[in-house]
């Protein structure tokens, strides 16, 4: 996701970039290429100004990020008039605040119904495919339920015994070459991302964040 971020300069942002680009999130400075914008207000009347100019030439998402805790429904009330497509209160945490950008997005594109995304991949179950930043990875149907496999893991070790029954629902270990063979091809999908599937001691396979890969 390439998200345009607003915030005022004089005032303190609470690190919101530095929280995004954590999970993956490119943040750009030019509307032309970005996929959303958040508005991060900060109790000033500038940056209502900026949320109404945005929202006026806008061909992309808009989603004010609130300022004030407890909830103040007038932002809430305010923003939704100016024209922004969603609310999300101060406070609410960063991954719940990439989940209501990444429904958004769907609902732009006039995509529906459950998704599930994770550190910058987002799953699309119909197509058998992941998402990264807007691109596909071109994954095979099998490539597609390992991946899947490595990624509900969370950066832990998958046994190879595990894979191998899971996707070709044998015990014996007879797929074995089948499935390193595999593994190489999904590491270079990978290419240009910022993670890895890190071979655990010939046991199994993780897949892990790679932060001197991260192009974002």
């Amino acid at each position: 996701m390439r998200l345009l971020v607003y915030t005022n300069t004089s005032a303190d942002d609470k690190g919101i970039r530095q929280r995004l680009q954590r999970e993956n999130v490119a943040i750009v400075t030019d509307e032309t290429v970005c996929d959303a914008a958040l508005i991060c207000l900060d109790g000033q009347e500038d940056m209502f100004e900026t949320l109404s100019n945005v929202c006026r030439r806008s061909t992309y998402p808009v989603i004010a990020l609130g300022y004030q805790e407890p909830a103040n429904d007038y932002e809430e009330v305010r923003c939704l008039e100016m024209g922004a497509d969603d609310y999300v209160r101060a406070g609410t945490s960063v991954a719940v605040l990439i989940l209501r950008l990444q429904r958004m997005l769907r609902l732009y594109a006039g995509v529906s119904g459950a998704f599930h995304y994770w550190r910058g991949f987002l799953d699309l179950e119909d197509r058998q495919d992941y998402e990264w930043q807007g691109e596909t990875l071109g994954l095979t149907g099998k490539e597609y339920y390992l991946f899947r496999l490595l990624l509900q893991n969370k950066e832990q070790m998958v046994l190879s015994e595990k894979m191998m029954e899971e996707i070709w629902q044998r015990k014996d270990g007879t797929e074995k070459d089948v499935l390193n063979t595999m593994i190489r091809k999904l590491r270079k999908k990978l290419t240009g991302i910022p993670f890895r599937i890190e071979n655990c001691y010939g046991r199994g396979y993780a897949l892990k964040y790679d932060g001197s890969n991260c192009n974002v």
